[in-house]
This record gives C-alpha cells, structure tokens and sequence, in this order.
C-alpha cells in the first residue's frame, strides 16, 4: 500500500516515520494519537493482521491509549506508522510498515467495552 495514497485517502490522526526529520516525531505522534484516539476507562482492545512475514494476526490490550499507540510502533520503533479516524464511533484503524512485514501490519482499535460487546474479548480478560 502507498503511503502518499493512504494520506489522500484517509484523515491521518498521527503519524510516525523512523527517519523523520522532525526531532520531535515520537513525542508528536503520542500526543496526536491521544488527542484524537479511542476514549475509555476500562481498556483498549487492539486487532491486528498480517503482524510478520506470516501473516500471522493477533491482538492485545492496553491500558489506554497512549499505551495503544506505542504498542502499534512495530519492530521496535523501527517503522513508519500511520493512524486515522475508524469507520465506526470512538475507533481507530492504522497501519505500520516495517522489516518484518513490509506490506504493512493492520489495526483496529477500540474500547474494550465495545470489543465485549462485539464478543471480540471476554470480560475477565485485563
């Protein structure tokens, strides 16, 4: 996927690219991500596809989202990160292209509270 497509395509919430030169680009794409991600008290629920060279598919939960949009720097950082609003209300979707999966690692994130209700976790899951 073209990174140049994806910005016309989508409204990029945040944004992180590993040889930026904005000095500040970490610190920008955590206050971003915050300001405009998922709110909830209780969690946030992250799916993920095409994770490696696999394609293996995953997903994990954080405690907020600053704690998401971290977790969503694949490869130690190592990666070019990009983030928009999702389709549904308070989600978000993205994607992170990095050395292990150059065609890019995929995203959706919301509340926990709306992955229960979806039946995507259960709720005794931390």
């Amino acid at each position: 996927m073209n990174i140049e497509k994806l910005r016309k395509q989508k409204n990029i919430i945040a944004e992180y690219e590993e040889y930026s030169e904005n000095e500040f680009r970490y610190e920008d794409y955590l206050t971003e991500a915050v300001l405009h991600g998922v709110r909830s008290k209780k969690g946030v629920f992250i799916s993920a596809t095409n994770v490696d060279w696999r394609g293996s598919n995953g997903a994990l939960m954080a405690d907020n989202m600053k704690e998401a949009a971290i977790k969503m720097l694949m490869n130690n950082g190592q990666c070019h990160t990009l983030l928009w609003k999702g389709q549904e209300k308070n989600t978000i979707q993205g994607v992170s292209f990095h050395h292990d999966c150059p065609t890019g690692t995929f995203f959706n994130v919301m509340s926990k509270a709306k992955a229960i209700k979806k039946g995507l976790v259960s709720n005794d899951i931390q």
